[in-house]
């Protein structure tokens, strides 16, 4: 089981328009459930169902103008997997990688930028399902008793159009400086033509309190 939520914000100020917001910039929860079947092979059967969506509501801000783009639920994404995996431990650090069959299925309601089919202007899809491959790595190195990484390699490419894969790479850093004050160096690339047809890169260092389970 693996549950991950981020919520953070920053305040800006535009001078040329005289405008103050506060705009979200971490703003998302994760959940997933996997259950492996350990058969004595150096790879194992998996099946796995997870579920992603927004903690609060997502905008965009444009010459003061403010434009909502999602909220709780709207839009969600889910995806279910079966195929193999693979883990490797040492020490305190894991690396797990998997490969599998997966459906993957967008719900909207009014945000429906990642649903709506531009083939067919006049109307505004709020499902989408796509089946394809999915290929996912994950790892957690703990360098010291003070430094931790973790990242999160995936990537998903829909049978009928292999050329056009969609890819996520998420990476933290974890600095220890007292207790569970820490110093958290996040960078993420992010690639989907559904949201935007270039590299996504995002950047944030930060000072906060971390609780490891």
């Amino acid at each position: 089981m693996n549950l991950r939520y981020a919520l953070g914000v920053v305040y800006k100020e535009e001078l040329k328009i005289n405008t103050k917001y506060v705009i979200p910039t971490d703003n998302e929860i994760f959940g997933e459930a996997m259950i492996k079947y350990p058969m004595g092979w150096k790879i194992d059967p998996f099946v796995s169902s997870s579920i992603k969506t927004q903690l609060t509501e997502s905008f965009i801000v444009n010459k003061g103008v403010t434009t909502a783009t999602a909220k709780l639920w709207d839009p969600v994404t889910s995806m279910q997997s079966i195929g193999f995996t693979y883990s490797y431990l040492f020490n305190k650090s894991q690396i797990t990688s998997r490969i599998g069959v997966s459906l993957k299925q967008i719900r909207a309601n009014r945000f429906t930028q990642l649903t709506d089919d531009f083939k067919t202007p006049l109307i505004k899809e709020k499902y989408k399902a796509e089946m394809g491959i999915e290929f996912k790595t994950e790892a957690t190195l703990q360098v010291n008793s003070s430094i931790r990484y973790f990242t999160i390699l995936e990537f998903f490419g829909k049978y009928n159009n292999l050329d056009k894969i969609t890819g996520k790479w998420q990476n933290e850093l974890q600095v220890s400086l007292w207790k569970s004050l820490s110093l958290i160096l996040k960078i993420d690339l992010a690639y989907d033509e559904n949201q935007r047809a270039k590299l996504q890169y995002k950047e944030n260092l930060r000072l906060g309190m971390v609780v490891n389970f």
